[in-house]
């Protein structure tokens, strides 16, 4: 029976899921020689330090993005520095993406409203009252994508319930919407569109499921029932834009072994001849805007992010010297011990044109050698692995494609990287969220905290039984606390996690009895600092955590923290630590520094005589 824990009112929940963007045959001499030839080509410049996404004005001196305040739209002057909001709401209420238009005076953008789907808005730099342009309750998720040349239509993707998702233009002076490809069922959503100059064409580029993280490029007609291949490739092909001449598009690829943009000339929408490389080794990047006068605006993240070991000395369990990196990370994740304390799982940066693909890894600690999993970017929404018991299966937590947006668990299996599904929720758009999933110490369960929508919303932490599918209720939150870090001891005596409380200002540790009781607070901490995910040791008798880069130790059994010394300059992200079995030494991901730019690579040419050389 589930006990219910009121710790006040007036505090509104909200979770924002980062959730969080040619046939042929070629040869490496070749692309060598491509590369040679522009090696004097237009030489890239970094605009600004702006936290991604965002959207770039066509003359370079304003972006819009995610830094207003309480998630609304703002735009920032790129050479003042002045930032102001150009909507004025609060949560739940936040912008989802927007697009710049092309006389840069307008932006098209995604608001997620009051009663949670989107609607697709258009807004003046000019002050005026944003514009609603379209809105369907039963479609929950609207993206824009980009603006026709004449600035009267978008171009949006709609994802709705069981693959009912769309690609569609809107017309920006009245809202109606027109379905393109009508006959295909999609799987997956594109990442990038835009319209040919003329308007007649769209073209966009689709992740390729069996090739992760790798997109090929798709060209469809206004009028068009099906889309036709443009760019298929083993490869990364990113879609960049239409060429400003609009004799052909620009895309950046890796099938050199380095990104390089690219351009492939086209008549009445085919092929007319042969792609070759405009700028070279440009690194991995997030396509922003390409503009009519030729200038490129990319996004570039740079993380030393990685996978670090620290010994504990053996009598006191205080660090033992500096930590070590041993492997690469993706930015803000995690990282588990297997069970035998011979491997580690993580998630890897997956290489490719964009920088944020990722990819499920197994390194072992005996050998050196690792493994990489090809599992979906949809399955890895929950950033950090949990081994099973048994050392068979990782616990990886994502969105089911064939279903979206539902929410799925899945147990990896590592000889085979097979998925097996472990917990499917009704559906997204019940309201229901699971977060924080963990094995039990037997392996037969798994325990989540599902959060419910409603005022005040409510968490639970629940166990279910994974051979029966029943579900068991242990405690019920309502709010103002978020619950985070579920882990489960491995007696399999108890749950601890942390409760991030904004009513008391205070970030506290419990541990939760799994016979029978309500949550015992061990410890807590003054907002804003926090308790990060925490960690068991093997004998199930303390926990291990840090706050503000101070390693500490507790007993279930109340009493000060026990400081274990400080891990500075290195700071554990929250996807939290992990405990060798044997109990001396953890891991944990650390970022030592990272960076958000905006450059621009500007004058790109766009030729469609090819240059003796061009790669075939």
């Amino acid at each position: 029976m589930a006990h219910r824990l009121r710790v006040g009112v007036g505090f509104l929940l909200a979770v924002v899921v980062p959730i969080l963007f040619l046939v042929g045959g070629w040869h490496s001499s070749s692309v060598r020689h491509a590369h040679a030839q522009n090696e004097a080509g237009p030489e890239p410049s970094k605009l600004a330090d702006v936290p991604f996404p965002v959207s770039v004005s066509p003359d370079g001196r304003l972006v819009t993005g995610f830094f207003g305040t309480a998630g609304n739209l703002a735009v920032r002057d790129l050479n003042t520095g002045e930032t102001r909001n150009l909507t004025n709401k609060g949560y739940p209420e936040l912008v989802m993406g927007s697009v710049f238009s092309p006389d840069g005076g307008r932006i098209a953008y995604s608001w997620h409203n009051a009663d949670d789907f989107d609607d697709l808005r258009v807004v003046g730099l000019d002050d005026s009252e944003p514009r609603l342009l379209y809105r369907d309750p039963r479609r929950r998720s609207v993206a824009i994508k980009n603006w026709s040349l004449d600035g009267k239509q978008l171009l949006i993707t709609i994802r709705g319930a069981e693959l009912d998702n769309e690609i569609a233009s809107v017309a920006v002076s009245d809202g109606s919407i027109r379905r393109l490809v009508p006959d295909m069922v999609l799987h997956e959503l594109p990442a990038r569109m835009a319209f040919s100059p003329e308007g007649d064409l769209v073209v966009y580029d689709v992740r390729v499921p069996e090739g992760l993280p790798n997109h090929d490029i798709y060209i469809v007609e206004r009028d068009a029932v099906r889309a036709r291949a443009l760019v298929e490739h083993a490869a990364d092909d990113v879609l960049l834009g239409w060429s400003p001449d609009g004799t052909g598009i620009l895309f950046a690829s890796d099938r050199s072994g380095e990104v390089d943009i690219w351009f492939l000339p086209l008549d009445n929408g085919y092929p007319d001849g042969h792609p070759r490389v405009l700028k070279g080794n440009v690194g991995q990047l997030a396509p922003l805007a390409l503009s009519q006068d030729g200038s490129f605006y990319y996004g570039v993240t740079r993380c030393d992010c990685g996978v670090y070991l620290a010994e504990l000395d053996p009598v006191t369990g205080s660090l033992d010297g500096a930590p070590r990196r041993v492997a690469s990370a993706f930015h803000r994740t995690g990282v588990d011990w297997s069970p035998d304390g011979k491997r580690l799982a993580y998630v890897t940066p997956a290489g490719g044109v964009l920088a944020d693909n990722w990819m499920l890894a197994v390194q072992s600690l005996e050998t050196g050698d690792s493994r990489t999993f090809g599992v979906s970017v949809w399955v890895l929404h929950q950033l950090r692995p949990f081994w099973s018991p048994d050392g068979r299966f990782l616990l990886a937590k994502g969105w089911d494609s064939s279903a979206y947006p539902r929410e799925v668990v899945y147990g990896v299996a590592v000889e085979t990287g097979e998925l097996k599904t472990l917990v499917a929720s009704p559906s997204y758009w019940h309201d229901d969220t699971i977060e924080w999933v963990e094995w039990s110490a037997d392996g037969k369960a798994v325990f989540f905290v599902r959060g419910t929508a409603g005022f005040p919303p409510s968490l639970r932490i629940v166990r279910r039984d994974l051979e029966s599918g029943q579900e068991e209720d242990l405690f019920e939150f309502t709010a103002p606390p978020y619950v985070y870090g579920l882990t489960a001891s491995p007696d399999g005596r108890h749950l601890a996690f942390g409760v991030w409380d904004t009513g008391e200002r205070r970030s506290i540790l419990n541990i939760l009895p799994l016979e029978a009781g309500e949550p015992l607070e061990l410890t807590s901490v003054s907002l804003p600092a926090g308790i990060d995910p925490p960690a068991w040791t093997p004998d199930s008798r303390h926990l291990i955590y840090q706050t503000d880069g101070e390693l500490w130790r507790i007993s279930i059994d109340g009493g000060e923290p026990l400081s274990l010394g400080s891990l500075a300059p290195l700071a554990i992200y929250r996807g939290a630590l992990s405990v060798h079995p044997a109990g001396r030494r953890i891991a944990f991901v650390a970022e030592p520094s990272r960076s958000s730019e905006v450059w621009v690579l500007k004058n790109l040419p766009s030729v469609r005589s090819e240059p003796e050389g061009s790669v075939r």
